[in-house]
């Protein structure tokens, strides 16, 4: 594990905590590396979110500093809407953690370039299960309280040495042929098991989540796909968990 890697992990390990993120921006200061700089525009804009009435202001400040860096090292280290270090939230039961290798491999197989936010959400984390065992998001656009839920993130590489595409949850619906694009990943299950959460991956559609289409039984046809979210990280920024023998849902970032 390089120095970089093990800063991240111990960033990712206690996400709402800026003590590991000013430890290693001391790090890259020594340096010279303009990263230090950016982390601490980061801690500071997120020690202060919750009382901060500039936060539109603040966010458009990091994401213009960060778009000299490598993105998908900016997803990993900040925390949503900007990155998706999910801070608050414990995961269960997620896949074997994956190094840039795998995902190297990973895009190959599906042919695409992962979304910088999901493949930095994929090499912190992994997929995997709220605590709670499920989240909604903060967003209502169905009447049935069970069908913005979402019952958890999908893993690769969990039962394999190289990645399985088959465990990213593809839908099947958007499988390609051989010599077509992959125009959607399935990233996450909703609520009833059956349908995924897409991510674009190709032109105006990419890192935009979609939620499942409705169903019409009358008419035997689905709706076209709506979009949810601009980014991964706007939709974990929106997570609002049930806690354990709690009947509403609480925010988590």
């Amino acid at each position: 594990m390089t120095d970089d890697e093990a800063f991240i992990r111990a960033i990712v390990a206690a996400s709402g905590d800026d003590a590991p993120r000013l430890v290693y921006a001391d790090w890259l200061d020594e340096r010279g590396d303009p990263r230090g700089t950016y982390l601490r525009a980061e801690a500071a804009t997120f020690h202060r979110m919750p009382e901060s009435r500039a936060l539109a202001s603040a966010l458009a400040r990091l994401s213009d500093m960060a778009e000299s860096l490598d993105p998908v090292w900016v997803a990993r280290i900040s925390r949503p809407p900007a990155g998706v270090c999910c801070d608050r939230i414990q995961f269960v039961e997620s896949g074997r953690a994956l190094d840039h290798d795998a995902l190297r491999l990973l895009q190959s197989r599906l042919g695409v370039s992962i979304p910088p936010q999901y493949a930095a959400f994929l090499l912190n984390q992994n997929g995997g299960y709220p605590r709670s065992r499920r989240f909604r998001t903060d967003v209502d656009f169905l009447t049935a309280e069970t069908c913005d839920e979402v019952r958890g993130f999908c893993r690769v590489g969990e039962h394999t040495d190289l990645p399985n595409v088959s465990l990213l949850g593809i839908a099947d619906d958007e499988a390609p042929a051989d010599d077509d694009p992959l125009v959607f990943l399935g990233i996450a299950a909703m609520a009833n098991g059956n349908d995924l959460v897409l991510m674009g991956t190709q032109g105006a559609r990419t890192g935009r989540i979609f939620r499942p289409a409705d169903y019409d039984y009358e008419m035997d046809q689905s709706s076209e796909r709506v979009e949810w979210f601009p980014t991964f990280g706007a939709m974990l920024a929106s997570l609002r968990i049930r806690r354990a023998g709690d009947s509403g849902y609480v925010p988590v970032t």
